[in-house]
């Protein structure tokens, strides 16, 4: 048995193999996730939605699929989960890394998060509004 363990969209992951190359298919498979989904990789997708002026804007499949989901799972749980909360997310000082981030003495204000939709490939957000995929993608 192989192993492998490594870093990745802020855990480490621990990689078990009977194949030598598995660990770096591994490791290439949560790279092209972390380019695609990660919130604290400036050059990301997510990080180019997130930062784009415009209202509506055109996404990977991949990223089509994963937003299609979060949709889904948004109506499903009555809006408890959404990841809209990304701005919040951020004011609250959850802008690094998770084992970065220090722990407040006190919980921080609720905040209101934006609103979002995607049909297709397109992505229609308020202004303001960032998304955050870490508990979904």
């Amino acid at each position: 048995m192989r192993s492998d363990v490594f870093r990745a969209m802020g855990t480490e992951v621990v990689a078990l193999s009977d194949t030598a190359d598995f660990g770096s298919k591994v490791r290439a498979w949560f790279a092209e996730a972390e380019a695609i989904f990660s919130r604290f990789d400036p050059t990301s997708e997510l990080s180019g939605l997130n930062d784009s002026l415009e209202a509506d804007v055109v996404v990977s499949a991949p990223m089509a699929t994963c937003l299609a989901m979060a949709q889904e799972l948004r109506a499903w749980t009555k809006g408890l989960v959404d990841p809209a909360i990304g701005a919040a997310l951020i004011e609250w000082g959850y802008d690094t890394d998770l084992v970065d981030v220090i722990d407040g003495v006190d919980p921080p204000e609720a905040k209101a998060i934006g609103a979002w939709s995607v049909k297709g490939r397109i992505v229609s957000r308020q202004p303001g509004t960032r998304l955050d995929l870490g508990g979904i993608a």
